[in-house]
């Protein structure tokens, strides 16, 4: 399967994150995680593990305005991803 809406860079690491944990593909079994690609690169995706819920927080928020300013991106083009 290929991807169009992500990058190959973010596609490795989210499936790297995914692999530690089993997937239930909702038919009773673990899902396939194997085969995708992504159509396109970019960026190293960028990792922050926090020892707080609060230092979280507040490096998501300062991520985000860094973002903002520095690309001039609007805030529905932004994507968070996490793992609980």
């Amino acid at each position: 399967m290929q991807t169009y809406c992500t990058t190959e860079e973010i596609h490795r690491v989210a499936n790297k994150t995914l692999l530690a944990n089993k997937l239930d593909d909702m038919n009773g079994s673990v899902e396939s995680l194997s085969g995708g690609t992504s159509n396109r690169h970019g960026e190293q995706p960028e990792i922050f593990v926090a020892k707080t819920f609060s230092q979280e927080c507040d490096w998501i928020v300062s991520r985000i305005k860094e973002v903002q300013d520095a690309l001039n991106v609007k805030l529905c083009e932004i994507c968070i991803v996490t793992q609980i």
